[in-house]
Order: structure tokens, then C-alpha cells, then sequence
């Protein structure tokens, strides 16, 4: 019984005159919920077919229930409106959500062997799952528990940021692995064909550090034979250290080791040698730029460097490894966005921003529904103790009438 004698006495003439106050209740429309909710407890409904069962199972994981989004104890038109429209709008942001990551798990999962579609299926289904219950613990814990409300609410806003992040991507890896194979490919010339050339330039500057060093050994040795006299003592050895004796001014030096050269003339040689190679690196790297423009990388790598094509791609041109091909779907989309090449990203960017834009729209629905007042009095326990009293308060009365 109640503690309050006014609620005690209203309870009291309920009992006494029950057909009177159910009268009242039918003629009220805002009670209408509550007339659905006795009808629906008479009685036990028919067992439901298998297939519906299922249908309901897979409805309550892709979808929220609109009941769960507000308590039982003052529940209007209004407030049944408006918990619709809110796991609409929440359930839709999620599903569009694991739709577009659904291929990012599945990609991320694919060097698991048999698993990998199982683990995918069930990760996306746990995602969806988790992203539709935080969201109802939003506005189930607003009234009760606002610290955990504020939690939730973030937990709610991370989750879906985070899925909205790999909507892009995702879509990427469904609509476009071709281009991504070819960036994969890119990277592998780059790192592994083109790494060649930046050694042998490497090289090749050592070569010309080494001339300049001669050619500086060569300049000093002529500064001091230009600044003796004619018939000076040390002008012969002078001269035949920088270019040799007077008799061999007009031999051909190509042959000579390196070693017995003079110095001037191992400074000319090693001018010469460092010009060639850095002329034929020149060269080769145009040629092969030229190739790879020509085939593309992909094709480039499978006729030129097979043993890379076959490390990485298989014989249709894939990408082998799911992580490397979310990588370099992840790396595209954003390099792409920052430096605005929309256009290439096609429905790429289109999904991607749907999918923040639902997020959010989700989130700040979640948050202000959360705060209603009709929501708070739908959780009310005093007021759903009282209602309960007055069923009770009904039913004594019918069962005295008896």
C-alpha cells in the first residue's frame, strides 16, 4: 500500500468502483498505452513459426527496439512517436556503418584461412550489437545514472567516429582493389626497384667527392709548379708528379692502372668515370620510367620482376595480403581527401561522409531524447509503483464484484 493517505484514499474508490475508472481510462486517449499494455498481458499468445522467430532474432540485432528506448510507466503517443524515430535513426547510422567496414574486417581477416569469413561475419554482427546497446544505455541510464549516461554517450560517439573513419576505405577496398593494386605496386618499384638507382647515386657521388679531392691534389701540385722559375730544381718532379714525364705528354693513359697514374691525370680519370656513371644512371632511370609508364606498375613488375609480382600479387593482379591492401587503402582515401582530389574518390568520399553525418546526427539525437522529461517520467519508479497499485486496486475490486 501506498505511504501517502491522499494516493490511499484514490486507491480505495478505484477498488470500490472499478468499472467506473476503467470506463474513464477508455475514454482517456493518453492512456492509450496503457490499455494496449493490459490487453497485452491476457492470456499467452500463440507459439510463433520458426522462420518468424529467426526473422524477429535477426530484426533485434540489425535493428533497435523502440520499446527499449523508454521505461513502462508513463509512456504517451508522443514519446512512442519519437522512440520510433530514434532507433531509426540510430540503427541506421550503425548499420550504415558496419556496412561500409564490413569490408575492412573482411579484408583484415583474410590471411585466416577457413575462419576468416566466420570471424568477419561475427566482428561486424559484435559491432553492431555493441553500437546499438551503448546507445540504449544512453537513454536508459540518463534518468538513473547520469555519470554512466555521459559514458555511454561518449562510448556511443567514439565507436561510430571510429567506424565513420573506415567508411571511406572500406569502400575503397570493395569498389577500387584494382587502383589499390596498382599503389601496392608503385610502392614495391619504389621500394625495391628505384632503391636501386638511389645506391648507385649514392655511388656515384662518392666518385665525384673522390675526384674533387684529386682535382683539388691536382690544382695544388700545378699552383706549386706555376710558382717556380724555369730551370728550377724540383719544376721536372713537379711536373712529372701532376702529369708525367715530358715524353709521355701525348700517351693514351686509358690503359694505365689507376694506381701508376699522375695525379692530375688520375683527377681527369676520375671526372670522367663519375660524369659516365652518373649519365648512364640518368639513363637507366628514364628507360624504366618509361616502362612503367608505359605498362603500368603492375603489369611492369609481372614482366620485368617476376619474383616481386609473385611475392605480392597473385595471378589475377590481387593484392595477396588483406593487411597490406587495408594499408594502402587507409594511406589512399586520406592522402587523397587532404589534398582534395575528391573526384578520384568518387563514391569513396560519398559514403564516407554519409556515415559521418549519420553518426552524428545519431549522437545528438541519443543525447537530447536522452534528457526529455517524458523519458525521465517513463522511468520513474514511483509512478510506476503507483500504476501497479492501481491495477491491483482494480483487480480486488473486479474479484469483489464476483
Amino acid at each position: 500500500m501506498s505511504q501517502f493517505p491522499l494516493i490511499e484514499r484514490f486507491l480505495q474508490e478505484i477498488e470500490h468502483h472499478p468499472e467506473d475508472f476503467i470506463e474513464w481510462l477508455e475514454m482517456q486517449p493518453e492512456y492509450a498505452p496503457l490499455r494496449k499494455l493490459a490487453a497485452s498481458s491476457k492470456g499467452s499468445n500463440p507459439p510463433k513459426p520458426r522462420r518468424e522467430k529467426l526473422l524477429d532474432i535477426i530484426k533485434r540485432l540489425l535493428w533497435i527496439d523502440p520499446d527499449t528506448l523508454h521505461g513502462s510507466a508513463h509512456v504517451d503517443d508522443t514519446l512512442t512517436k519519437d522512440a520510433k524515430s530514434t532507433a531509426t535513426i540510430v540503427s541506421t547510422a550503425t548499420l550504415i556503418n558496419i556496412l561500409t567496414t564490413y569490408p575492412f574486417l573482411q579484408f583484415s581477416f583474410a590471411g585466416m584461412g577457413l575462419i576468416s569469413t566466420g570471424l568477419t561475419a561475427v566482428t561486424g554482427v559484435l559491432l553492431l550489437v555493441v553500437s546499438n546497446e551503448v546507445g540504449v544505455a544512453v537513454v536508459s541510464r540518463t534518468a538513473r545514472d547520469r555519470p554512466g549516461a555521459k559514458v555511454a554517450l561518449w562510448g556511443f560517439t567514439a565507436l561510430n567516429l571510429i567506424l565513420s573513419l573506415t567508411a571511406g576505405p572500406g569502400t575503397e577496398l570493395l569498389l577500387n582493389q584494382s587502383m589499390l593494386a596498382e599503389e601496392r605496386a608503385q610502392e614495391l618499384i619504389e621500394e625495391r626497384v628505384l632503391a636501386e638507382f638511389s645506391l648507385q647515386r649514392e655511388n656515384a657521388l662518392r666518385q665525384k667527392e673522390n675526384a674533387s679531392a684529386l682535382q683539388a691534389e691536382c690544382d695544388d701540385v700545378v699552383e706549386k709548379l706555376e710558382a717556380l722559375p724555369p730551370g728550377a730544381p724540383n719544376r721536372d718532379l713537379l711536373y712529372n708528379r701532376a702529369y708525367g714525364t715530358w715524353a709521355e705528354r701525348d700517351r693514351n693513359w686509358t690503359q694505365v692502372d689507376e694506381s701508376l697514374l699522375p695525379v692530375c691525370r688520375r683527377a681527369d680519370r676520375a671526372r670522367d668515370e663519375a660524369a659516365q656513371l652518373e649519365q648512364q644512371i640518368d639513363t637507366n632511370l628514364e628507360a624504366i620510367n618509361a616502362q612503367i609508364n608505359q605498362l603500368g606498375p603492375l603489369i611492369f613488375l609481372k614482366q620485368t620482376r617476376s619474383e616481386i609480382y609473385s611475392a605480392h600479387f597473385d595471378a589475377q593482379g590481387n593484392v595477396k595480403s588483406g593487411l597490406e591492401l587495408s594499408r594502402v587503402a587507409h594511406e589512399s582515401f586520406w592522402l587523397r581527401l587532404i589534398t582534395g582530389q575528391w573526384a578520384s574518390l568518387g563514391f569513396a568520399v560519398f559514403f564516407f561522409v554519409i556515415s559521418l553525418i549519420t553518426s552524428g546526427v545519431a549522437a545528438y539525437n541519443l543525447a537530447t531524447y536522452a534528457k526529455r522529461k517524458d523519458v525521465a517520467l517513463s522511468y520513474d519508479d514511483s509512478l510506476y509503483q503507483i500504476r501497479e497499485e492501481m491495477f491491483r486496486a482494480i483487480e480486488r475490486g473486479l474479484r469483489n464484484r464476483r
